[in-house]
């Protein structure tokens, strides 16, 4: 089984992968891009090809094992491309890659079993991100993503698991294990309909 965790930055995502990894779920990392100088619009660029490289290692194995990535070739251009491109972070004439992606890149990718969808109050997304190291995008810019997460979302064909992080732990461990168990069961009866489009 293959499940992607998407959500904004600083929502819980690590802590879920680190839930399925415990479940013998193997991670399949998209890495950092090597040259942080490059510009925005490169540095979202190599990502999205980073995320198509670990997309296929997933979909070659997703009925042999069970795998977990982090985020996916769709959020990197639904979500993150198009957060540069509302904040005006990027040149219009680049715009391109969305109808590329769109046109020959998506309707060829398989869809993972399933999605988890991580998301929280921003306050507490912040306050994650400094955890972690400091903060990773601007308020402008999280409200973004957060804004095109939700239509995002809401698009998704494959079945959707929601975890609010600005719930009790206790009570996000006793969801996540009655949801894994259910997305268990979904794999497993349904792995002839995976074919079928990731969005609406």
């Amino acid at each position: 089984m293959w499940v992607s965790i998407v959500g904004a930055t600083g929502t819980g995502k690590h802590e879920i992968k680190d839930l399925l990894v415990r479940e013998d779920f193997e991670y399949l990392e998209i890495k950092e891009p090597a040259e942080p100088h490059v510009d925005l619009f490169e540095r979202q660029f190599q990502f999205f090809m980073q995320r198509v490289s670990v997309h296929l290692q997933a979909q070659e194995v997703m009925n042999k094992q069970d795998v977990v990535t982090i985020g996916s070739v769709w959020d990197s251009i639904d979500v993150h491309y198009w957060n540069l491109v509302k904040n005006k972070l990027v040149p219009t004439d680049k715009i391109a890659l969305h109808d590329y992606a769109d046109t020959v890149l998506l309707p060829r990718l398989k869809s993972p079993h399933s999605v988890i969808y991580c998301f929280t109050e921003p306050m507490t997304a912040f306050n994650r991100m400094q955890l972690r190291g400091g903060m990773k995008v601007t308020p402008a810019e999280y409200n973004v993503q957060i804004a095109l997460y939700k239509e995002f979302v809401n698009k998704i064909k494959v079945p959707l698991i929601e975890v609010d992080f600005g719930q009790p732990m206790d009570r996000i461990l006793r969801d996540f294990e009655f949801n894994l168990a259910s997305l268990r069961t979904t794999a497993v009866t349904a792995q002839s309909l995976w074919d079928r489009s990731f969005l609406k």
